[in-house]
């Protein structure tokens, strides 16, 4: 896997730096310019009644949940997971809703959300505290993605939704 090279150091790192600028929950903040700031592509969320949303279950984000993919095949980019997503074909009898499903997918030059924030994804830990109360993204690792770059994205993701729900560092997750 690419990213088990990479320090995630990194990626707390980033996250710390953009949050000590103070901001509470619900405030509104500038970026560094430096940051260029990313695109949400969430034009085609996974459709409410159906595969992974078929029963809405509630989410109040405690948690942030970050993954790699573990996919490397080439042209596994996050529209081709998001799409997966949306089509019902990352199936998992053992999930409760039978259907892989997170907020966010994130590679070296996009971010697909196709669940909103406030739904439990099937992304941790079964019927766990980890789908119960986390955001879950996954960061694709394919051949040709960057790496660095696909961490870089990732961690502005990472402190944006840290600053948007008021959750703390000791909080997230990267597995």
């Amino acid at each position: 896997m690419l990213f088990k090279a990479i320090p995630t150091l990194l990626l707390f790192t980033l996250v710390a730096l953009q949050l000590k600028s103070g901001a509470q929950r619900g405030q509104t903040t500038s970026y560094p310019a430096t940051w260029r700031l990313f695109e949400i592509n969430n034009s085609k969320m996974i459709e409410t009644g159906k595969h992974a949303r078929k029963r809405t279950r509630l989410l109040k984000p405690n948690f942030i949940t970050v993954h790699s993919t573990t996919n490397v095949a080439h042209g596994a980019d996050a529209e081709r997971h998001a799409q997966a997503q949306r089509n019902g074909s990352l199936k998992a009898t053992h999930y409760s809703l039978g259907y892989l499903s997170w907020h966010y997918t994130v590679d070296q030059s996009s971010i697909y959300q196709r669940m909103p924030e406030g739904e439990q994804g099937q992304h941790a830990d079964y019927e766990g505290q980890g789908n119960r109360e986390s955001i879950g993204i996954e960061m694709c690792e394919n051949k040709g993605n960057s790496a660095q770059q696909t961490i870089d994205r990732t961690a502005k993701l990472v402190a944006t939704l840290m600053k948007r729900h008021g959750i703390p560092l000791s909080n997230l997750h990267y597995s």
